[in-house]
């Protein structure tokens, strides 16, 4: 029993690793498909913590593929259910490596919601993530969940609040910002909609991330 649930984690790891693949490719559909059956494939198993915190893991990632897809009722649901799962999995484990847990669902909502475009949702849901648990995240984690919610704010036209977020999480962790896709087409919409000159703050950012105006 103990052997096909280690059996069946390995094939859930690899196949999860594809459906990002899959997604990354612009291929949503084919990889919600392959997130759904791969969780399918783990629920059963489920009484094991390790387990729990894969399939919760997989639920996220067919979340962000819903959310790519624009199936925004399928993601709310996926991510409900990995929110459920994260309940039972104890606080500060790090089982494959995932950090799957509370914040980490949190994180994948608020992806999940600027993908959808529901910008005022998802700066409410990273705003509400306590500071403890900000505090257990990586730096790098910390930052991305910032460049995330600047995107919201610049998609909701909220531009001086989308700049601070973006200069805040270069404070935390620089790459996220100046190599980050999401970031630097950010950093491109707030050069975009600027009416006057862009600010020195801003284009010092737009010149450290090697975004042109």
């Amino acid at each position: 029993m103990a052997q096909h649930a280690a059996d069946l984690s390995s094939v859930a790891g690899a196949g999860f690793r594809i459906a990002n693949a899959l997604l990354s490719m612009g291929r949503a559909g084919q990889a919600l498909t392959l997130n759904l059956s791969l969780a399918d494939r783990l629920e059963p198993e489920c009484q094991a913590e390790p387990v729990r915190a894969l399939y919760g893991h997989i639920l996220l990632q067919g979340a962000m593929a819903a959310a790519a897809d624009g199936d925004d009722r399928l993601a709310g649901e996926l991510i409900a259910a990995a929110r459920e799962a994260a309940r039972f999995v104890a606080a500060g484990s790090n089982h494959h490596r995932l950090a799957f847990g509370p914040v980490n669902v949190a994180l994948h909502e608020v992806a999940s919601l600027v993908a959808l475009g529901e910008n005022e949702r998802a700066v409410h849901v990273a705003d509400s993530i306590s500071g403890e648990g900000l505090r257990m995240l990586r730096r790098e984690r910390q930052a991305a969940l910032m460049v995330d919610t600047a995107r919201a704010c610049s998609q909701a036209g909220n531009r001086d609040e989308a700049l601070r977020r973006l200069l805040a999480a270069e404070q935390i962790a620089a790459p996220e910002v100046r190599c980050r896709p999401v970031a630097q087409a950010t950093i491109t919409d707030l050069l975009h909609r600027s009416r006057q000159p862009p600010s020195l703050a801003l284009a010092g950012l737009a010149e450290r991330a090697g975004v042109r105006p």
